[in-house]
């Protein structure tokens, strides 16, 4: 168990209810669903990453057949092979062919019951519970709760040589579709929250922050070559937990260090930790320097971070100013909070949300080490975060203090803010990602105001800020002149409104109550402009505009600042304007079916999208590759004459269309996108494909049908690649 006086972790045991019914970020990598329902899944995700402490469970739950040897009877049935000690599959391609058109009954996995010791067969948790990771990865919606599992063990078993003779894999029995209709999947239920909460974009998004994460831990020197090598080329989901066991146990034993004691090399070694990190995580704005450096006053301060996204960095500084300060730094500890530890935005209560981790600043290797940790362990989810929390268990853990400076991402509302009124202690809240045009959050004015504390930026102290409170977070009468206030609509909401909240609502009943809209339709109104009570809806998260009459957006949608979906396919748009930039957490964008006949210059800007289709527009050139983040591209149906070299640089990119356009060769750079798994070029006029066709391996499926192929070059495509199911 950790000692209190490192960290503390907050509601990570949760009640077996919930670990039924909650997927961990293991789930994230598994079910990518339109929706997902927990309660339909036949294996808890979180506990498939543990098989020391749930293999009995997870094995005992499956009903157990032996037999003498395996026989494949069955003509509805597909047998994936894996091998005696193996669990990656050498032909699933068998199944990913039939998989839409069929209906799963029974999953066998089958196996031999060897090695004997001393005569006693000992089930091998390890390797079972890598079949079944093998199997949802490869098809998350095997994963149900109407699927029947069950083991079968193979008991003529000799040694070595005759055993490796028997099949072993996973047998996935079949009915014909709509033959067989299980109760508890008929449909999506509409009073599972947590099917309105996850679906396939914020699964990605969250993959590929992890997949990021990884890849800049194993490209840094805070992992021993061990720990690397036994990580690297394992699928994400181990490498997490290898990585999470390592610095956990890195964090404990780490003898604790004393700045004032420590040699200079020490302090140039710790320094030089510090700095790798911020080159992981930098951020432009030096705010955390010069707001430490204005106020030597300030005595032994608990400093809490927002742990979340954008805001590493900024928690990077607070541990570079006190190192290069050490000799006058009043820094005490550090609070890290990441609103959650991944858990279900649905489960978040105000004051109960958890993901808090507590060090002493002294402890420099433990922190750096704790930095990772705490980002491998989740970053929040929503946009709200669990400030207050987080500022009330740094004040009980570390009770010996003077100050308190809340390190805050201004574009972020504060979940708990009615909490502000138990503190009882000034809070000096350091705002990052402030811009004066825009103003300040009022959340954080209400938390300065309610304790008595102020608001730093990067040049100036607002303290003794005029304004009135009303009860539950709200601002009242607004009267500062020094900055303005941002109305971003941050506001307290209960928890049964913000559940009541997800309903899809209609454009007439959004009109009517606005500040409780999360997702609205308002497609297939005729509409010719965005009616301006839609730019007043501040929670708004998915907006679908799709099928109207648009030929313009206002610049108005960057009041829209949480929104993560907008559909605004089927319009009569030739030009976005470039306030659509300004909404950060946008991760969405449909466009489809419009006038656009080339990129949208704002497009260039927008960083954080994940999903982008521009198909049946006018486009003739692509070459976006500023789009790092991008996991889906739809181009179909354009004018695409060719596609750039560059466009190899959209590396996370996992699902290309490139179908009914007039390509006449593919770029090999195509092939450098080790992560994309579909590539559609169908209906165009290609006549062959790279010469290098190892570099497109990876890929799952490939849709070559209605080109001008000849068979020689089919049978080339063929035989290169054998595992990707190709389409002519």
């Amino acid at each position: 168990m950790l000692p209190k006086s490192i960290f503390e972790f907050y509601y990570v045991r949760k009640t077996e209810h919930m670990k039924k019914t909650t997927c961990s970020w293991l789930a994230l990598c598994y079910f990518l669903l339109p929706f997902v329902s927990y309660a339909q899944l036949r294996f808890n995700p979180y506990e498939l990453t543990d098989h020391r402490k749930h293999g009995k469970k997870i094995a005992s739950s499956m009903a157990t057949l032996e037999v003498f040897e395996y026989q494949k009877t069955a003509d509805k049935a597909v047998y994936l092979k894996n091998g005696l000690r193996a669990s990656s599959f050498v032909n699933e391609v068998e199944w990913l062919k039939i998989k839409d058109t069929v209906d799963v009954t029974t999953v066998e996995i089958v196996y031999s019951r060897y090695p004997l010791r001393k005569g006693v067969y000992h089930e091998i948790y390890p390797l079972l519970f890598d079949r079944l990771n093998a199997l949802f990865r490869m098809d998350p919606d095997l994963n149900d709760s109407s699927i029947n599992f069950k083991k079968v063990l193979q008991t003529n078993c000799v040694n070595d040589n005759q055993v490796k003779g028997l099949y072993h894999g996973i047998v996935i029995h079949y009915t014909t579709m709509n033959q067989v209709v299980p109760e508890d999947v008929s449909g999506v239920k509409t009073s599972s929250v947590s099917q309105l909460l996850l679906n396939e974009q914020d699964v990605q998004s969250t993959i590929e922050d992890l997949e990021a994460t990884v890849e800049n831990l194993l490209e840094s020197p805070f992992l021993s070559d061990t720990i690397k090598s036994s990580v690297i080329n394992k699928p994400l989901d181990e490498q997490i937990s290898l990585l999470k066991e390592y610095l956990l146990e890195e964090i404990q034993t780490e003898p604790d260090h004393i700045l004032s004691e420590a040699t200079p090399e020490e302090r140039t070694y710790f320094e030089g930790q510090v700095g790798q990190f911020l080159k992981s995580y930098s951020n432009s704005e030096p705010v955390i320097q010069k707001v430490f450096d204005r106020h030597p006053e300030w005595k032994s301060i608990l400093v809490v971070n927002d742990w979340t996204g954008s805001m590493y960095g900024f928690g990077a500084q607070v541990l570079e100013w006190h190192l290069k300060n050490f000799e006058r730094s009043e820094i005490i500890s550090l609070t890290l909070f990441n609103d959650g530890d991944d858990k279900p935005d649905h489960e978040k209560n105000p004051g109960q949300t958890g993901g808090i981790y507590f060090e002493p600043a002294d402890n420099v290797p433990q922190l750096v080490d704790l930095f990772n940790y705490v980002i491998l362990k989740g970053s929040g989810g929503d946009a709200p975060e669990n400030n207050i929390e987080a500022i009330l268990k740094a004040i009980e853990q570390f009770p010996k203090f003077s100050e308190i400076v809340m390190i805050a991402d201004n574009n972020s509302c504060v979940r708990d803010i009615a909490l502000a009124d138990r503190i009882g202690v000034p809070v000096r809240v350091v705002l990052c990602g402030y811009d004066p045009k825009r103003g300040v959050n009022p959340h954080y004015i209400y938390l300065a105001k309610t304790t008595g504390g102020g608001i730093y930026t990067i040049e100036e102290d607002l303290e003794n800020i005029d304004v009135d409170l009303k009860e539950g977070g709200e601002i009242g009468d607004f009267r500062d002149k020094r900055f303005k206030l941002n109305k971003n609509g941050c506001s307290y909401i209960h928890e049964s409104e913000t559940i009541l909240s997800m309903k899809v609502y209609t454009l007439d009943e959004g009109l009517k109550d606005k500040k409780k809209v999360i997702n609205l339709d308002a497609s297939k109104q005729n509409l010719e402009n965005i009616p301006l009570g839609i730019f007043k809806m501040h929670y708004l998260s998915d907006l679908n505009l799709s099928e109207n009459q648009l030929s313009s957006v206002k610049p108005s949608i960057k009041k829209l600042a949480y929104l993560k979906k907008l559909d605004l396919s089927l319009n009569k748009l030739s030009a976005l304007p470039v306030e659509l930039s300004h909404i950060r957490y946008l991760e969405t964008l449909k466009l489809s079916g419009n006038q656009f006949d080339s990129i949208p210059p704002v497009l260039y800007s927008m960083k954080n999208l994940r999903h982008l289709n521009l198909s049946d527009n006018r486009i003739e050139k692509f070459d976006i590759y500023t789009l790092t983040r991008l996991q889906s591209l739809d181009l179909s149906g354009n004018g695409l004459t060719t596609i750039t070299k560059s466009t190899g640089k959209l590396k996370q990119l996992r699902y290309l269309d490139l179908a009914n356009n007039s390509l006449t060769e593919v770029p090999v750079s195509i092939g450098s996108m080790r992560k994309l798994k579909e590539l559609d070029l169908s209906g165009n006029s290609i006549q062959t494909m790279p010469d290098d066709l190892k570099k497109f391996i990876n890929l799952r499926t490939l849709r070559l049908h209605g080109n001008p192929i000849s068979e020689a070059e089919k049978d080339r495509i063929r035989a290169t690649l054998k595992y990707t199911q190709i389409i002519f």
